[in-house]
């Protein structure tokens, strides 16, 4: 049964209200969600401001009360070093002046650029308040030397006296103006490394050659033993690979290997012993084999030929 027309009309005004309540409930919708986007952006705008003004107002009263306030200037520098560097050439290395503030002064950076130095092997650096410094500098103690060309110039052709620690790090010499105690008569005593390999040499850094690394091994070993007391090291040859040829003030040389050093230091005591009760000098002592000791001593004022022995 077909729709009367009066029924069409009224069907249609009331399509047209149904249309007219969804589109105003839309609109209502979308206000209320640029209300709240309104809101919200304002007060995120508000909280930033904030933030930033209470920011500047801090750093300008860090400012006025500390960072530039003359009371926290630097008027004392305490250096303390090892007795090696003088106080005066730790604070030009630092690059620390008098009057500078205390808190505009980068602690990690003076400690960085003092450890960079070759021959510093640790530092610590502190504030005092409200005008004092404080530098301590630990100096690398050098366990043995080499001769070589100045590295730094070409036009240098006369030897040069460098050295290395127990890490087996790097150092060249220091100028007599840096120092409280000139180089030479700190390092005259320490053994001269023969054969050192130079293609792996940076200042203030670990030399990782293998016969390094063992030659440095072995005089740790050898400063802990009785043989530092009965004994001047003279020289130590690194050029035989895995053996270490150590010679000694008293002419005496003896042949290492690279395993059991402290075992091989405690046969070389015993050696001692034995030539000391012949009433003898050792001439060379081989202790590169694990079967044998071959031994041969010096000859006395008045023998031709010096004597070979087996321990």
């Amino acid at each position: 049964m077909k729709p009367s027309p009066a029924q069409k009309t009224k069907n249609r005004r009331l399509g047209r209200r149904h249309v007219l309540d969804v589109k105003l409930r839309t609109q209502h919708l979308r206000r209320n969600q640029l209300l709240k986007m309104t809101w919200l952006v304002l007060v995120l705008s508000l909280s930033a401001g904030a933030v930033y003004v209470v920011r500047q107002g801090g750093i300008a009263f860090w400012n006025w009360a500390v960072a530039e306030n003359t009371y926290f200037n630097i008027q004392q520098l305490e250096i303390r070093t090892g007795g090696v560097l003088k106080p005066e050439q730790v604070r030009e290395w630092a690059g620390v002046r008098g009057g500078l503030n205390l808190f505009q002064l980068n602690l990690s950076r003076v400690q960085r650029d003092l450890e960079m130095i070759p021959s510093i092997a640790h530092a610590e650096v502190e504030r005092v308040l409200p005008d004092t410094l404080r530098i301590h500098v630990r100096e690398r103690e050098p366990i043995a030397r080499f001769y070589h060309a100045d590295l730094r110039s070409a036009q240098q052709t006369r030897p040069v006296c460098f050295t290395l620690d127990r890490e087996a790090v790097f150092m060249p010499p220091l100028d007599p103006h840096q120092c409280l105690v000139p180089q030479q008569h700190r390092v005259a005593t320490l053994p001269v490394l023969l054969g050192m390999p130079l293609g792996d040499l940076s200042p203030g850094y670990r030399v990782e050659s293998e016969q390094v690394q063992l030659a440095v091994r072995w005089l740790a070993a050898f400063q802990a033993s009785p043989m530092a007391t009965r004994v001047i090291l003279h020289a130590i040859d690194l050029g035989d690979s895995g053996k270490l040829h150590v010679t000694t003030t008293d002419k005496t040389r003896v042949t290492f290997r690279a395993d059991s050093l402290e075992e091989q230091l405690l046969e070389w005591l015993a050696a001692q012993n034995k030539a000391n009760e012949w009433r003898r000098r050792m001439a060379t002592l081989d202790l590169s084999y694990t079967n044998n000791r071959p031994m041969v001593l010096q000859p006395p004022a008045s023998a031709l030929q010096s004597p070979t022995r087996s321990l």
